[in-house]
């Protein structure tokens, strides 16, 4: 029990970390293809866009880590 504990709260505390180092943030062209990029229409957005939908990014991985624990 001591252990899941203990795992648990490295996890939370990594994912803390992650989550407000400008650094380790995700970007959309980290996990699409150009191809992909221009298909979807995301090679177009502007700069404010992207940054948006990278935050959102962000903010959709931590949750999916955060479930997963």
């Amino acid at each position: 029990m001591r252990k899941l504990v203990l795992s648990v709260l490295m996890g939370l505390f990594t994912l803390h970390v992650l989550a407000n180092s400008p650094a380790q943030q995700m970007k959309i062209e980290q996990v699409m293809t150009a191809k992909e990029l221009q298909d979807t229409g995301i090679a177009t957005l502007t700069e404010s866009q992207r940054q948006a939908l990278n935050d959102w990014l962000n903010r959709y991985t931590l949750k999916l880590l955060l479930a997963a624990i």
